[in-house]
């Protein structure tokens, strides 16, 4: 699953937040919140490149960072619907793939999650975007409307923080201790 990550620089998480919305749909009663479904659905995938974590503190790790909270999953499907027609998968993985060859950088997957209230109106949503970018993955959290350069300017901001993490690593590496 990892080598298929690693070809694929944007992941397609809108598979993952579709079985989510589809769980919490036909849950009967209280069997299961959708706080654990969003664990099982959208953090356990997630542990492959956090092997070290569990899955309720990935799920802490990115709430505050901007991830749609589970309770929104009865507003998530139209979300999801408008951040698709206005492409920003396809945005998002282009422009990954100019910014790798032209920085030379990390070949690391990117998670694109609605950012939290994404289904307010833009007077009343708090965030329109933010992100986190990790040694093994970088996250992008993003309103529907967002417009196209923004994402790109989001997408290069934390890409550069990892670009700048390999330079300083590799330099590192070279040290030698006389």
């Amino acid at each position: 699953m990892k080598k298929e990550q690693n070809r694929m620089s944007t992941v397609n998480t809108k598979k993952w937040m579709d079985r989510f919305v589809e769980r919490c749909r036909t849950q009967k009663g209280l069997l299961k919140q959708p706080d654990f479904i969003q664990r099982e659905v959208i953090c356990k995938p997630l542990q492959n490149f956090f092997p070290e974590r569990p899955i309720e503190e990935i799920q802490y790790l990115l709430l505050p960072y901007g991830m749609f909270k589970a309770k929104e999953w009865r507003q998530l499907q139209d979300t999801l619907k408008r951040m698709e027609n206005n492409r920003i998968w396809n945005i998002v993985d282009q422009e990954i793939k100019y910014l790798k060859r032209i920085w030379k950088g990390p070949n690391v997957p990117v998670f694109i999650f609605p950012i939290t209230n994404a289904h307010l109106s833009i007077e009343r949503r708090p965030f329109r975007k933010n992100g986190v970018a990790f040694e093994q993955a970088l996250f992008l959290f993003v309103a529907p409307d967002l417009p196209d350069n923004e994402i790109k300017a989001l997408l290069a901001h934390e890409y550069n923080h990892l670009c700048r993490l390999e330079k300083i690593k590799q330099g590192m590496d070279e040290l030698t201790l006389v």
